[in-house]
């Protein structure tokens, strides 16, 4: 039988919170700086941080992205990153994947 997790209540709920732990389960062991291109509120962010990890929300809209001491919030385009090359270890970009209809080429 597998395991159930559920989304924390103040989280909230939404169609994507169910794959948050099968998305940080691929996050491979010693990645320490991740990227989530269109955090939008930033839930995704919240779930992936762990102490020795560094978090940083990617969206262009500022009216979502929400204030923390513990994750980077940044206003901007992911078709136009702000940082040089290799300076993550993971970029995630699933909001930003599904609601803009992007598919892999």
């Amino acid at each position: 039988m597998a395991t159930r997790i559920v989304q924390p209540p103040s989280e909230g709920w939404n169609h994507t919170t169910h794959y948050f732990p099968l998305i940080a389960a691929q996050i491979p062991p010693g990645s320490v700086r991740i990227l989530d291109v269109g955090c939008g509120e930033g839930s995704l962010c919240r779930f992936l941080l762990t102490p020795g990890r560094s978090v940083t929300g990617l969206d262009h809209d500022a009216r979502v992205l929400p204030a923390s001491d513990e994750i980077s919030y940044r206003l901007g385009s992911g078709q136009a990153l702000a940082w040089p090359d290799q300076s993550f270890d993971v970029v995630l970009v699933m909001g930003a994947a599904t609601r803009n209809g992007l598919s892999p080429s």
